[in-house]
């Protein structure tokens, strides 16, 4: 209904902000507002594959007993995730990161980040901005392909 009311606005995808929602009601709306891809898969208290997949995919329907039509590319690293467990420490929640890269270097796997615009407030949130443009920064060095949802969206539409 909101995408109706909002004229002259196409959304492609979609998130959930508290992670707190019936899976099967959500890509039932998703799908009949013709969003192709949602990125609310995810842990709210630790950083990882919460799909037990590290690669887009589409949700089953379990009513119809079929795939659903949106794509869900799950989140893997949260700024807000790193800071509740990192107690605010950007630097200490880097050398845990490490890892998450070379694991998913290793398996070829990708890594959605979702940071938000008010943790670049350095005042408020030292060393996230920073923390933000390294992780970029690492991921160019490696050759890994850096897109957003919507170009990850149409790659993964042609598998």
């Amino acid at each position: 209904d909101e995408l109706v009311r909002l004229k002259g606005f196409s959304a492609k995808g979609f998130r959930v902000r508290y992670l707190n929602m019936n899976y099967q009601k959500l890509f039932n709306n998703l799908e009949a507002g013709k969003i192709k891809y949602d990125s609310s898969m995810g842990f709210y208290d630790k950083t990882g594959y919460a799909a037990g997949i590290s690669y887009p995919f589409r949700p089953y329907n379990l009513e119809e007993d079929r795939p659903f039509n949106v794509l869900e590319i799950p989140s893997v690293i949260s700024d807000r995730t790193l800071h509740v467990n990192f107690l605010g420490n950007a630097k200490k929640a880097e050398h845990y990161l490490e890892e998450i890269f070379e694991r998913s270097a290793d398996f070829k796997s990708h890594i959605s980040l979702s940071w938000h615009n008010h943790v670049f407030d350095n005042i408020d949130f030292p060393g996230w901005g920073r923390l933000y443009k390294k992780l970029l920064q690492k991921a160019h060095k490696s050759n890994a392909w850096i897109c957003n949802l919507d170009e990850m969206c149409e790659y993964w539409k042609e598998r």
